[in-house]
């Protein structure tokens, strides 16, 4: 493997042809196939054209003093798709994307610009030709004027051309003019420990955290993330958008924090911004998500199998604006708690249309909602049992002609009396007040590589009995 070494303020192209440590280049030398650039840290590439990336693994990363900043890559471009466009599969670690942008003098009230980093087609090939794998590993997105990451065009007819793989480990992103990640990937796309505000900053931008679109994964791994939607009322904290007559295979959501418009005093109503909104099969757990408006989503078009469980769902809307909706057969709900922070009216905790056949719904606390489970079709569909609700109108409720439904069997009311006060709801029940709800819980679940979390995991919106005392 071929080392460069590169530090664009101070080095010297004449000193050798890869440059060292001690004797670096100045700009990059010719690409080739599984060749490494390092940039010093403390260092800015400032760049006017277009960065291609042709040769085939390619590393960009970073040496130097650990202390200091993070190697950048600026580029000020008037007429470009993509400051970086990938032809090759390439792996990024610990480089700074900055200041990206048509101008460099644009406003909120600007449109959006190029792209960060493009992925294309391996070798700059046309259809089917796949596009290029990416590996972003502690990078660094801020001040850009489109989306950070983005991972080709398809459309749903080309959902077989999408990117093998693509990993978003341990990055931050600020500051962006679209959406953070954006594209097609066909067989594995893990997005964990990631850090996002920010984003939809333009004018024009429909913008969300991530959008996986035109395609049909294997396997969507989203973890540990923490995403502020807080600033535009516009689109999805997350979005699955399988290709059209696809159905992809599993996606695991688990322990992220999503705030989504509304999620921030003084609790706007969102017209346009949703939660997590999913066409494929999930398991989605151990998530806090707070916002106005449909922080879950299962449409109809996912098949037989998704489960939502030991989530919290923190409810700041009202009216026809739900907190939770399942449109798909056989969707599991259970372990979770749901707040309707603010008690508006007309505020309803699940609804589920009628597609939604044998649906399970079970274990889950509803606090302060008007009606805490809604159906558009006859309840019968839902099964389960043994919910609790808290400062509930109606436990079970009738859509479409507007009446109460009969209760569940084993469900019961919890005074909000008995309820500790938390974040200045009366949202964490007194040890064992809710005891029997917990009873098939698994605590000990193993993480993806196999690991036990210190103290299980599986708690009823991860607020019940752990440490709480009476």
């Amino acid at each position: 493997m071929t080392v460069s070494y590169i530090a664009p303020n101070e080095g010297d192209d004449t000193a050798n042809p890869l440059g060292t440590e001690s004797n670096p280049r100045r700009t990059p030398p010719t690409q080739a196939d599984h060749m490494v650039w390092r940039f010093k840290r403390g260092t800015t590439w400032n760049r006017t054209t277009q960065l291609g990336i042709s040769a085939q693994g390619m590393i960009l990363t970073d040496y130097g003093n650990p202390d200091a900043p993070k190697p950048k890559i600026e580029a000020i471009q008037p007429a470009s798709s993509a400051s970086v466009l990938l032809n090759g599969d390439t792996i990024f670690a610990n480089i700074h994307f900055d200041l990206i942008d048509r101008t460099g003098t644009e406003t909120s009230a600007s449109n959006v610009g190029q792209h960060c980093v493009s992925h294309n087609r391996r070798g700059g090939g046309a259809s089917p030709t796949k596009l290029v794998s990416g590996a972003y590993i502690g990078c660094s997105f801020t001040r850009l004027g489109n989306n950070a990451i983005n991972v080709g065009s398809n459309s749903d007819g080309q959902y077989a051309d999408a990117a093998p793989v693509l990993l978003v480990l341990g990055c931050d992103f600020d500051t962006i003019g679209n959406d953070a990640i954006y594209g097609s990937v066909g067989e594995y796309c893990e997005i964990g420990h990631n850090r996002a505000s920010n984003f939809g900053t333009r004018a024009d931008s429909n913008s969300d955290f991530v959008n996986l679109i035109a395609c049909s994964p294997e396997y969507v791994w989203i973890h540990d993330n923490y995403v502020d939607h807080t600033t535009d009322d516009r689109k999805h904290l997350i979005m699955l958008d399988i290709a059209s007559g696809q159905t992809g295979g599993l996606a695991v959501i688990e322990r992220n924090v999503l705030l989504g418009y509304g999620a921030n005093a003084p609790y706007a109503q969102a017209a346009q911004n949703a939660g997590v909104n999913l066409e494929m099969k999930a398991i989605f757990r151990q998530n806090y998500v707070r916002g106005s408006r449909l922080l879950y989503v299962v449409q109809s078009v996912v098949p037989t199998g998704s489960e939502a469980y030991g989530n919290i769902f923190d409810f700041t809307g009202s009216g026809s604006a739900y907190c939770t909706s399942i449109a798909a057969p056989g969707s599991a709900f259970y372990n979770n708690t749901l707040i309707s922070r603010n008690r508006l009216s007309g505020s309803l905790g699940s609804a589920y249309s009628s597609t939604a056949t044998n649906a399970m719904n079970s274990r889950n606390l509803y606090v302060g909602f008007t009606r805490a489970i809604g159906t558009t079709s006859s309840r019968g569909f839902i099964t389960g049992e043994n919910n609790r609700f808290s400062g509930v109108t109606n436990k079970y409720w009738d859509i479409t002609n507007t009446v109460a439904l009969a209760d569940g069997m084993g469900d019961a009311d919890f005074s909000e009396v008995n309820l500790m006060s938390e974040y200045g709801l009366p949202v964490r029940p007194r040890r064992d007040a809710l005891i029997y709800t917990m009873a098939n819980v698994d605590r000990k679940v193993p993480d993806f590589w196999g690991r036990f979390a210190p103290d299980g995991i599986g708690y009823i919106g991860a607020l019940m009995e752990r440490g709480i005392t009476a």
